[in-house]
């Protein structure tokens, strides 16, 4: 055996090595209870997890579910990346996105547009050049404080934007995309440009609309996560769950049905005390307070 097919053999025996690693943690994750456990419909396994992705932002295009988050230890100003899974859980598509972009803390459809937040920008992205050659980026808001990419949600006409806190209360604001269409990308896109906001938790991580529209928000850390649903006209809280620990964002699909992921176990917060890195469907008929 030469040189060169040694270190092929090396090569292999490292890949098969890491495959097994990573599904032995799997398993052992999997056998983590969860608060809420009966409600977690199904789970699958994170996409990119021996490459340091973590995973935050969410939604639900098409059948297809969307995962974004960075990698960790950020490499460069492009951090961010997109994962399109199938119900099923199997990648079939993955994007590093060609923008400045560190975190992609939300991720959400209006009107069949699909944006994604960073801390401060707000990035529309092309779902049509999305997977593919082409770069995938159509346009790029700066945010000025208050306003901060920390997560999204979207409906019909609308995008909400809101800010992560780690104490008193946060904020999500709406912007109509008929008026962000009318703002100068040049200049930084202030609160003014919304017509409405809400207090929400401190901690809130993900945002969505349920299909009856009231708002769903999930807020976490390292040992604790929370589900929260609000009436969207006045920001009240109707009710509260406990949720998987590290729970990021949460996004109902085609089919009303609501899903979710947790970065607690991947590479930047794997000494969490309950780890979760899975992305996995929430039935909410079963969650109880």
């Amino acid at each position: 055996m030469n040189w060169r097919s040694g270190m092929r053999h090396l090569q292999i025996i490292a890949v098969v090595w890491t495959a097994f690693a990573l599904l032995a943690a799997e398993r052992s994750f999997a056998q983590t209870s969860q608060p809420n456990e009966k409600a977690i419909a199904e789970r699958h396994g994170l996409p990119g997890l021996d490459e340091g992705f973590i995973p935050q932002g969410l939604t639900s295009l098409n059948s297809d579910v969307l995962l974004a988050g960075y990698i960790w230890p950020l490499p460069g100003p492009n951090s961010c990346r997109v994962y399109r899974l199938d119900k099923a859980g199997r990648t079939t598509g993955v994007q590093d996105i060609p923008a400045a972009c560190s975190h992609g803390g939300g991720l959400a459809v209006a009107s069949s547009r699909l944006f994604l937040a960073d801390t401060r920008r707000l990035i529309e992205l092309d779902p049509q050049k999305l997977f593919g050659p082409a770069d995938p980026v159509k346009r790029v808001w700066p945010l000025a404080k208050p306003l901060e990419g920390s997560f999204l949600a979207g409906r019909a006409g609308e995008i909400w934007i809101g800010n992560y806190a780690t104490k008193g209360s946060a904020t999500i604001w709406r912007l109509r995309l008929s008026e962000l269409d009318r703002q100068d990308a040049s200049k930084p896109l202030a609160a003014s440009a919304s017509s409405f906001s809400i207090n929400i938790p401190h901690r809130t991580q993900g945002a969505a609309f349920a299909p009856d529209g009231s708002l769903w928000l999930s807020q976490s850390g390292p040992s604790f996560g929370q589900l929260t649903r609000h009436n969207a006209a006045t920001g009240a809280e109707l009710a509260r769950y406990p949720a998987p620990t590290g729970i990021e964002d949460i996004e109902f699909d085609d089919e009303g049905r609501l899903w979710a992921s947790s970065e607690t176990g991947s590479r930047r917060w794997n000494k969490a005390k309950s780890p979760f890195p899975f992305i996995y469907r929430i039935d909410t008929g079963v969650l109880r307070p």
